[in-house]
């Protein structure tokens, strides 16, 4: 329903939706709070086609902030949604603590730095 797409859409960009489902990523699908296995499988399914059409717009230069590696990325989003931040506040803080870190950062560091960053926010 609406709720869960919202949820979708405040965990995981557009781009990485949309590819996401053309690659049958299910355990992308499934980080979203709300989706469980079955129903990212499903969901991949379903919109596959829909999907074909949809182009997103490039976005070489847009943001030429560093980035953290998925994975790491992934477990610090999710140990601070789990302390209760919203998913959209998180992922600007791990932004902006990418920005000022030597990388690579340990994941407790990362943490450490982000919730610094809400804090202050």
């Amino acid at each position: 329903g609406p709720k869960l797409a919202l949820s979708v859409l405040s965990t995981l960009s557009v781009a990485d939706l949309v590819s996401a489902v053309h690659a049958g990523d299910v355990e992308k699908l499934a980080s979203v709070p709300g989706i469980g296995q079955k129903s990212a499988a499903r969901i991949a399914l379903e919109l596959k086609d829909k999907l074909d059409r949809v182009e997103v717009a490039p976005t070489h230069g847009v943001d030429a902030s560093p980035s953290l590696p998925d994975r790491l990325q992934a477990d610090a989003v999710s140990a601070l949604v789990n302390l209760g931040y919203r998913a959209a506040e998180v992922k600007e803080a791990l932004k902006r603590v990418a920005r000022i870190q030597a990388q690579p950062i340990p994941l407790k560091d990362l943490i450490r730095e982000a919730l610094k960053d809400l804090a202050g926010r």
